[in-house]
């Protein structure tokens, strides 16, 4: 009876005689060097996607305008009171400074942020010569000071994907490594 015990222990891979047999072992090793080097490609993509390359390029051209725009003062004469509902929490009031300057004999009213203007305060501004009611305000200095390509802080939106895509990276490292060994 023992003699049967034995038997049955050495024939437990049934697959043994299969022509089937050993083919994942042999094939390991492949799709864990398969899988090693797609890691290292999307941890590279990952890297440059962190670094702010795009894939999919704008497909505008930015078109450099001259700056027609002219530098004046505009007077404050009030102040405005605006009431908004808020989602939610009840209502939020703004205050808006009244503005007014005159370009050539006729004179223009608008709104801007309060900053802690007073009635008769001075605003520096600027306005576009073909149409003086687009106007901007002025922070100074001969002209607006406008903040160049060098000078504006880089944002990348995509960084959160690219950490995640190179986690995705890592993983696939780990399993390909581990199927090497």
């Amino acid at each position: 009876m023992t003699g049967f015990f034995l038997t049955l222990a050495e024939d437990s891979d049934p697959y043994k005689d299969s022509p089937f047999a050993g083919a994942l072992t042999g094939a390991q090793t492949g799709i864990g060097i398969v899988l090693t080097v797609v890691g290292v490609l999307i941890i590279y993509f990952a890297v440059k996607m962190f670094r702010g390359y795009s894939f999919f390029p704008e497909k505008t051209a930015a078109v450099v305008k001259k700056d027609t725009r002219i530098i004046t003062e505009a007077v404050v004469t009030g102040k405005h009171k605006t009431v908004i509902p808020d989602n939610g929490s009840g209502r939020r009031t703004f205050m808006e400074a009244e503005i007014t300057y005159t370009v050539e004999g006729e004179s223009y009213k608008q709104l801007i942020a309060d900053d802690g203007y007073e009635e008769g305060d001075k605003v520096r501004i600027g306005y576009e010569p073909e149409d003086p009611s687009e106007f901007y305000v002025a922070d100074g200095g001969d002209g607006a000071e406008t903040q160049t390509d060098e000078e504006m802080p880089e944002t990348n939106s995509k960084a959160p994907i690219a950490i995640m895509i190179g986690v995705l990276g890592l993983i696939l490292i780990a399993v390909g490594i581990f199927l090497v060994l």
